[in-house]
């Protein structure tokens, strides 16, 4: 009996056949069986001939009881299927709409640096152009591969994320060092940047070594996409670098006064190829990749990215990493004040 009832998959039948199945075996059931249970119970023929319309209506009840049963049980079912089509359609439907807006950003970050190189390489042949026009057109060509090649890295980088290839190399670090090797280097830019009115600086509450156990190349990457948002979204104002002691971990952060983000897309922005408004896409380029790709750096990494903004007033965005270590004093690392 067992092997026959495994052998009848009852959940697989659609529910014209459940109730079907339920009706004839249950009546079947009843027909062969209730009498001869009373039977047994010393109950009256004649009693049972008497009783036999109340058998059918409590036979009518029960199955019509398991019937509605089954069909409602069914019905959720639907009802929880058809959800989850209509949540697939509109996932489908908004990384259709991400995937474009994402083919027209990239299309436009590609062609701009390779128009920049192929139109300045062509001047260069020309013989009449001065030398000094000459080191202006290297420059742009420069400034155009190094914009390519940053393009083409982000998009390395997110694909491997997504393939689960990349790998983090965990060691002790001094958050003071990194710090103090990036404020130069983005003093420096800043300084070249001339059409930005903006003050950096650089905020430790001390200069101890305090180390943290993490992927210093990997902490560096979202740090450094910190700056690059922080330069790139602030015209005028400050920007601030810097780190902060918490109980059970260390946030290092970058402040600045710049556009902002609406706080109701603050999440948003950590998605792939969203920036927090498409025409932001328009104005200051970017794929709208680089914090997904810190938010899933952050996660193997065993750490968070945080981030509080407000629109027109600024942004403070923060890596924390777990596994605080405080030190008096390291020996093998030496610190650079600037």
């Amino acid at each position: 009996m067992k092997d026959f009832l495994k052998r009848i998959n009852f959940s697989g039948l659609n529910i014209e056949n459940r109730v079907t199945a339920i009706f004839v075996f249950f009546g079947a059931l009843w027909i062969i069986a209730s009498d001869k249970i009373l039977l047994l119970l010393n109950f009256d023929v004649d009693f049972l001939t008497q009783i036999q319309t109340y058998k059918g209506w409590f036979f009518v009840i029960i199955t019509g009881i398991l019937i509605h049963s089954l069909i409602k049980a069914d019905r959720k079912k639907e009802v929880q299927l058809k959800k989850e089509l209509n949540d697939a359609i509109l996932k489908s439907q908004e990384s259709d709409r991400l995937k474009s807006a994402f083919l027209s950003n990239i299309s436009h970050e590609l062609r701009t640096p390779l128009n920049s190189i192929l139109g300045f390489s062509e001047l260069l042949k020309s013989p009449r152009i001065e030398y000094h026009e000459k080191e202006e057109y290297i420059d742009y060509i420069n400034e155009g591969s190094n914009q390519l090649l940053a393009v083409l890295n982000e998009l390395i980088e997110i694909s491997k994320l997504e393939s689960n290839l990349t790998q983090v190399d965990n060691k002790e670090f001094c958050v003071v060092n990194l710090l103090h090797e990036l404020y130069p280097i983005y003093r420096f830019e800043l300084e070249m940047n001339s059409n930005k009115n903006l003050s950096f600086e650089l905020n430790l509450p001390n200069n101890n070594s305090y180390l943290v156990n993490s992927d210093r190349f990997r902490v560096k990457q979202i740090i450094t996409h910190f700056l690059s948002n922080a330069i790139k979204f602030t015209l005028e104002g400050s920007i601030e670098l810097g780190y902060e002691e918490k109980n059970d971990f260390v946030s290092i952060y970058v402040r600045d006064t710049g556009i902002g983000i609406e706080k109701c897309k603050i999440l948003s922005v950590l998605k792939p190829f969203i920036q927090s408004d498409m025409a932001t896409a328009k104005s200051y380029g970017g794929l709208g990749i680089g914090l997904t790709l810190c938010k899933e750096l952050s996660v193997l990494l065993n750490g968070e990215v945080t981030i509080e903004s407000e629109l027109g007033k600024g942004t403070y965005i923060s890596l924390d990493l777990p596994k605080f270590i405080s030190k008096d004093e390291v020996v093998s690392q030496k610190i650079v004040v600037c």
